[in-house]
């Protein structure tokens, strides 16, 4: 594939449909946007060079860094089929020496107004919220569970970690590494900040019911209340109850235990059941069960046999009333109502046979009975996981708010 040849046909891609590139897009300078239809026509071009759909995305982002002469720090990125510029070596990059404690050092030296505008262009609060679940998550995998970081090391180093969890989750879904991303890393903390920590108190707390050593080993140290280190005192950042009592890890233990294990049987039994619902609906016919199916054909049924009946009394009749009469236009009269008689009932005959064959068998209803039973056992059992989750949240919320309260503070020399 010669490259070069390529560049000259997407350059001339771009001029020819230069109306689909919006410079200065949302009245910022160092913002490009380039529509889906414009992208479309890239891709489609590049397609004739490589039928791999990554090698095509690559080709297309290495294409337009050098045909718009990107610097390597600007970010280019493609969210619903369109490409978004942004140009990182446009933007001021500053700390002002002895503001490094400032937010504007806290972003990487970025205006705040620049990340807000990429936040509000980029981020969708629920796919967001996911990922912040995650960063929380491989938190506690990682420096709690694995790494076994000290409750000394954690309150000197915790704010960093997470943010370098933030700025990873940006390099992945960006596919870019550079000095914005790092301080719009920041800001994604900074603006979610408590969120955060309670999705890390969250997972601290599910470990806990699990029994994790090194759970219980790190939350312990919040029921000290006071900590001698290097022959100096310090009060420790406690887990305390709404009257001021400190949470010990065993009566957590006994909270938590009980409302996670409703939370996760609530979870499984729901699993469950929709599986059933996918069982039942695979031997239902247009979402009427087995049951219904048979009861209404055979009402079907019932009604067909009962007009065959009726129709077999009127021959009867008019075969009585053929033998009693001597007139012959009667007789050819009768004789003509009979044989529509008797292909109305061949008819009725058939109709009934077809019906027969759509009767749910025995075995189908059988086991229609056996998962609705399963279900309804299993929806009970729901129920009643979701009236202790109820009468067990209050506890379980007071707690983890508490625990977000210490997790965020420091001990304290006395």
């Amino acid at each position: 594939m010669d490259y070069n040849t390529l560049l000259d046909e997407l350059d001339t891609i771009l001029e020819e449909n230069e109306t689909l590139i919006y410079e200065s897009y949302n009245n910022k300078d160092d913002q490009i946007l380039i529509d889906s239809q414009l992208v479309k026509k890239l891709l489609k071009h590049i397609a004739t060079y490589t039928s791999d759909t990554k090698q095509q995305n690559t080709l297309l982002k290495s294409s337009i860094k050098e045909l718009f002469e990107l610097e390597e720090k600007d970010l280019l990125i493609i969210k619903k089929g369109h490409i978004f510029i942004k140009i990182i070596s446009m933007l001021e990059q500053n700390i002002p020496q002895g503001r490094e404690s400032t937010n504007q050092a806290r972003y990487n030296g970025f205006d705040e107004n620049e990340l807000i505008a990429f936040y509000n262009e980029f981020c969708e609060e629920k796919e967001l919220e996911k990922h912040i679940k995650a960063i929380a998550k491989e938190f506690v995998k990682t420096y709690i569970l694995k790494n076994r970081i000290s409750n000394d090391e954690y309150e000197r180093k915790v704010f960093t970690l997470i943010k370098t969890l933030y700025f990873d989750f940006l390099i992945t879904k960006y596919e870019e590494k550079d000095e914005f991303l790092l301080g719009f890393a920041g800001y994604l903390f900074r603006n979610n900040f408590e969120k955060t920590f309670l999705f890390i108190a969250e997972e601290l707390l599910v470990n806990l019911a699990h029994n994790d050593s090194q759970v219980i080993r790190f939350l312990e140290y919040y029921s000290q209340n006071i900590v001698i280190l290097n022959a100096k005192k310090f009060k420790v950042p406690s887990i305390r109850t709404s009257q001021g009592h400190i949470w010990k890890v065993t009566s957590m233990h006994s909270v938590i235990k009980i409302y996670i294990g409703a939370k996760e049987m609530h979870s499984i039994i729901k699993k469950k059941i929709k599986t059933l619902d996918k069982a039942i609906d695979a031997i239902s016919t247009f979402s009427i069960s087995p049951v219904e199916q048979q009861k209404k054909l055979k009402k079907k049924i019932i009604f067909i046999n009962n007009t065959i009946n009726e129709k077999f009394h009127s021959i009867e009749k008019l075969q009585e009333m053929l033998k009693n009469t001597k007139k012959e236009d009667a007789k050819l009269n009768f004789k003509q109502e009979m044989r529509s008689l008797n292909n109305e009932i061949i008819q009725l005959q058939e109709e009934k046979k077809n019906i027969e064959k759509k009767l749910p068998d025995e075995k189908t209803i059988t086991k229609y009975q056996q998962l609705q039973r399963e279900k309804e056992t299993l929806s009970k059992e729901l129920n009643n996981k979701k009236m202790l989750l109820e009468k067990n949240e209050p506890s379980y919320k007071q707690l983890k708010y508490a625990l977000v309260k210490a997790l965020i503070q420091k001990k304290q020399k006395i």
